[in-house]
């Protein structure tokens, strides 16, 4: 075998393999995606992050549940610690499932939302009624045992 058809052999191979991988990374990235932003089992209830507010109020009318709005940045420390440490806490999601429609707004996508919401301080938590009515505002990071007695 001459050199050049050596060459294009192992190319091609390491086409292949990069090509699998790059497959293989996005499949798993949108599973992970879907599994975080859809729905999660607990132990009697669906629980579901909404990212889409007028699909939370939607659905919080459908089932009579006032709204659990979680406000934060990616950008924000705090904010990252309140999604890793308090709202995957099965305490919270089972307390949050019976009785709120959950939605989690990212302030930089949202400005107005936030403005509307009056979001200075973040992370911010806001109980609503249904139709989007402030019924209680915290301001901060809120431990699992925090939040749980919140609500």
């Amino acid at each position: 075998m001459n050199i050049s058809f050596k060459i294009g052999v192992i190319a091609a191979i390491l086409i292949v393999v990069i090509a699998g991988g790059f497959i293989a990374l996005n499949s798993s990235n949108s599973n992970n995606e879907s599994l975080a932003t859809n729905t999660t089992s607990n132990s009697s209830n669906e629980f579901k992050w909404y990212t889409d507010f007028d699909a939370a109020i939607s659905e919080a009318q459908k089932t009579n549940k006032q709204i659990f709005a979680a406000f934060s940045a990616s950008w924000c420390p705090a904010c990252q610690q309140l999604e890793s440490e308090t709202l995957v806490d099965e305490r919270i999601k089972q307390k949050i499932s019976q009785n709120y429609v959950a939605v989690k707004i990212d302030v930089d996508t949202n400005p107005e939302l936030s403005s509307k919401y009056g979001i200075y301080s973040i992370p911010s938590i806001v109980f609503m009624t249904s139709n989007g009515e402030v019924i209680k505002k915290i301001e901060g990071y809120q431990s699992p045992d925090q939040l749980l007695g919140a609500l």
